[in-house]
């Protein structure tokens, strides 16, 4: 019987709430491929937060996500998982996600994904050290700890949010496609 080779892919892991996704994440996932050589993306929206941040249905997170993908649409590179949606435990801790991610899809290189402020609140992360044996921190931010030294655009999914809600300019933030999906679902503004 020949042995077949297994080639360990450099796997970015990408999650987050995406409450909605904007142009800071669709530089990221450009980042991630065309500066840090990842062969993929994996984009995984939350399903429950780990520390209880109330989101968007999930179903509405996965869709705008599939609109942040679409750049990268037919090449490969970006791949969208509602893997945190199927696991039974609520919350999702990312240990539990990773092990379960190298469980079903294999030992690939990953590398983890974090926002510098996420980055700083490490210690309250579930077993962030054994993490780290896992997966390699990719740390994207503007501050001493970025994994680059580039200034990324101030955007924030709250900002987003909040602007709909107040009914200011928020739309030069997002993909083109997202803006159009927030428009027709008619998130984020507020009710009566």
């Amino acid at each position: 019987m020949q042995k077949t080779s297994f080639r360990r892919k450099r796997i970015a892991l990408f999650g987050g709430k995406f409450d909605p996704p904007h142009l800071g994440h669709q530089l990221t996932i450009f980042l991630c491929l065309e500066k840090f050589g990842m062969e993929k993306v994996w984009l995984i929206p939350s399903a429950a937060h780990p520390f209880g941040h109330r989101m968007s249905p999930f179903a509405l997170r996965f869709a705008m996500c599939r609109l942040l993908a679409l750049p990268w649409r037919g090449r490969g590179k970006v791949r969208l998982l509602d893997d945190e949606r199927r696991l039974a435990a609520r919350p999702v801790y990312t240990i539990d996600l990773v092990r379960h991610l190298k469980e079903k899809y294999g030992d690939h290189d990953y590398h983890l994904v974090i926002g510098e402020d996420n980055w700083n609140a490490r210690a309250e992360w579930k077993e962030f050290d054994e993490l780290s044996k896992l997966v390699t921190p990719l740390v994207i931010g503007r501050g001493a700890a970025s994994a680059i030294d580039l200034a990324l655009p101030g955007i924030s999914s709250t900002a987003i949010r909040e602007a709909i809600a107040q009914g200011a300019p928020w739309e030069h933030l997002v993909p083109a496609g997202v803006s159009d999906f927030l428009r027709k679902q008619d998130l984020y503004r507020p009710t009566d």
